[in-house]
């Protein structure tokens, strides 16, 4: 193996790059991307540097398993924050979707109904009610079994991007809204010039 490849200065920024790319595919849920970089970094790892890894397992078995037992523990600890983060978005969404259609006064009841069937059900669904478009948004664990297990897999790197993405996703976020209606006068204005001709 090169002595490039077993030195810090190769394999300090390999970790970082690796680790941003691997926070970056499980903040958009590709978990699979996500999985497969891991993977090539392992390999990398263990070939490069099997004797240095071989030395370390086989002379600390115990504290190799307890760091491995602790690893996962926090894992299952972080997954289960983020699926709570996580459910609470998707029914946030669904609230403020909500709450913006009946403040706006334009729609009847059975109006706001359609518009968050064409929103938030796959294809609209006729006669839904508000129970059935809750229900079929409700995030199921058994549905999201790749995504929850990568955030046990790999809880450093996800603690990581969503520390680093959520405030600024939710400050865009904010910003969007304190100027969307800007967005919806000007499409009026010109909708308005097209109806007069």
């Amino acid at each position: 193996m090169p002595a490039l490849f077993l030195s810090l200065s190769f394999l300090i920024p390999a970790v970082v790059i690796f680790a941003i790319l691997i926070g970056i595919f499980l903040e958009i849920e590709k978990e699979g991307w996500a999985s497969t970089l891991a993977c090539i970094f392992i390999v990398f790892l263990g070939v490069s540097h099997r004797e240095h890894l071989w030395a370390l397992v086989s002379t600390n078995p115990g504290e190799i398993a307890g760091i491995f037992f602790g690893y996962v523990a926090l894992g299952i600890a972080w997954s289960v924050g983020k699926w709570t983060l996580f459910v609470k978005e998707v029914f946030e969404n669904f609230t403020t979707f909500k709450k913006k259609l009946e403040n706006s006064n334009k729609f009847k009841p059975e109006e706001i109904i359609k518009k968050l069937s064409a929103k938030f059900q796959p294809y609209g669904r006729d006669g839904a009610t508000l129970e059935s478009i809750v229900e079929e948004i409700k995030p199921e664990a058994s549905d999201k079994k790749s995504l929850i297990v990568s955030w046990i897999a790999y809880w450093p790197i996800s603690v990581l991007a969503t520390l680093l993405n959520d405030p600024f996703r939710r400050f865009f976020e904010w910003v969007y809204e304190n100027i969307s209606g800007l967005y919806d006068k000007i499409t009026e204005s010109y909708k308005n010039k097209a109806l007069k001709g």
